[in-house]
C-alpha cells in the first residue's frame, strides 16, 4: 500500500445506482477501452485521454498524440488511478498512447501485485437488488375461499420466511454471496 488514509465516510450516493455503476464499470473492463486492465478478480474501470489542442506547434506530429492518458479502476479491495503525462506539454513532452493502453496495463500490473495473496470476491450486492432479482412466491390457494383458520396459517408462514430471509441477508449479504449459496 503506498498510502492510506481515514476518514469518516461520505454519502455520496445510494447503494442501487452505485452497484449499476459498478456493473458499467466492470463492462468497459471486459470489452471496452479498459480490457488492459482485466485480471482474474471483478475490475471496473475507466480510460481516458486528453488528445494534444489544434495549436500550431502541434502541427505534423500526427493523430496517434496526446497530452493526457489515465486509467481510473477498482476492485471490492483496492481502487487505483494511473495518469501520464508531462507538467508541460510542448512538441517534445507528448504522449503516444491512450488510456486504455500503457496506463491501464500498469493499473493491471500494480493492483495484481497488491492483491496477489488476497483471496477473489465479488463486488457486494445490495439487498434491493436482491430482492428484485428472488423468484416470487408461487400463488397461493386453488382459486377457493379460505376461511379465517387458512389466513391466520398463511401469515405465519409468511412471517417465518421474513424471519428466514432477515437471517440469511444478514450472514450472506453484502459480501458478494447470492441467497442461494
Amino acid at each position: 500500500m503506498l498510502a492510506e488514509h481515514k476518514r469518516p465516510p461520505v454519502k455520496v450516493t445510494d447503494p442501487v445506482t452505485a452497484y449499476r455503476m459498478t456493473t458499467l464499470l466492470q463492462e468497459a473492463v471486459i470489452s471496452g477501452t479498459g480490457r488492459n486492465a482485466a485480471m482474474n478478480r471483478p475490475t471496473a474501470g475507466k480510460s481516458g485521454t486528453t488528445q494534444l489542442p489544434d495549436l500550431p506547434e502541434f502541427k505534423g506530429l500526427g493523430t496517434n498524440t496526446a497530452k493526457d492518458a489515465w486509467f481510473v479502476g477498482y476492485t471490492p479491495e483496492l481502487t487505483a488511478a494511473v495518469w501520464l503525462g508531462y507538467d508541460k506539454t510542448d512538441r517534445a513532452h507528448h504522449l503516444t498512447t491512450t488510456g486504455g493502453s500503457v496506463p491501464a496495463v500498469l493499473f493491471k500490473e500494480i493492483l495484481s501485485m497488491s492483491l496477489r495473496d488476497s483471496p477473489v470476491s465479488a463486488f457486494p450486492l445490495p439487498p434491493e437488488i436482491s430482492r428484485l432479482t428472488e423468484k416470487p412466491d408461487p400463488p397461493k390457494g386453488n382459486g377457493k375461499k379460505k376461511d379465517s383458520d387458512d389466513d391466520d396459517k398463511d401469515k405465519e408462514k409468511d412471517e417465518d420466511k421474513d424471519e428466514e430471509r432477515k437471517k440469511t441477508d444478514h450472514e450472506g449479504r453484502g459480501k458478494g454471496k447470492k441467497k442461494d449459496d
